[in-house]
């Protein structure tokens, strides 16, 4: 029996097919290789966590270089929200008991 496909349904097959197991560099589009997956408990829950890298290492070195300027951003900010907004005010004056 033959059947036959359009073109645009072929299309979106491909696409569905892709998408679920593409995982593409993001500053050279390459597709990047699993190096480490390991599985976490939180509670009740398993976390699958994998860890993957550029094939090309001068682009892996680029983009490690730009995730650590992102980490350092992120660190800032926090330590910068952890510091009381307004710490001065009205200063107090002592009290002296005359009595």
């Amino acid at each position: 029996m033959i059947t036959t496909q359009t073109r645009d349904s072929v299309q979106k097959e491909d696409i569905r097919k892709s998408n679920t197991f593409s995982n593409p560099c993001f500053r050279c589009g390459k597709q990047r290789i699993t190096i480490h997956s390991f599985k976490d408990r939180i509670g009740d829950s398993v976390v699958t966590s994998t860890e993957t890298v550029c094939p090309d290492p001068e682009c892996q070195a680029q983009v490690e270089k730009q995730l650590n300027k992102e980490r350092l951003q992120r660190e800032r900010l926090l330590a910068m929200n952890k510091r009381p907004f307004y710490s001065g005010g009205r200063k107090k004056k002592k009290r002296v008991n005359i009595y």
